[in-house]
């Protein structure tokens, strides 16, 4: 499977778009984190939800061991679009990590990467 998240632009910040066909739930939940407050906007389709904390994940740059995420439920306009987006708010250097929560809440990691916003 291609991945579902793609970088779409960075003119206010980072914002990333994911291709919901890739998903069989009827809204799926997805989570964000990154090590320097995981601060986010959704754009479409996509409402935050609270947090969750995903445990045990293995060191990523400035990511180590459980994560405390953002948790974001897609919208029934997000799903009938099928995509969702969201804006990074962070700034600075940061890593961050986009997972997949099934309806089990298990995660899967979806996209990680670092970037230099300022």
């Amino acid at each position: 499977m291609n991945n579902p998240v793609r970088f779409v632009g960075n003119s206010e910040g980072q914002c990333f778009e994911i291709d919901l066909s890739a998903f069989l739930e009827p809204e799926p939940l997805f989570a964000y984190v990154d090590d320097v407050g995981s601060r986010i906007k959704p754009f479409f389709g996509l409402a935050i939800a609270g947090r969750i904390l995903i445990d045990d994940q293995p060191p990523f740059m400035w990511l180590e061991g459980s994560r405390d995420c953002v948790l974001l439920k897609t919208s029934t306009q997000g799903r009938q679009e099928n995509y969702v987006s969201f804006l990074l708010l962070s700034v600075g250097e940061f890593c961050f990590e986009i997972y997949h929560v099934s309806p089990t809440g298990s995660a899967e990691l979806l996209y990680k990467n670092d970037c230099c916003f300022k």
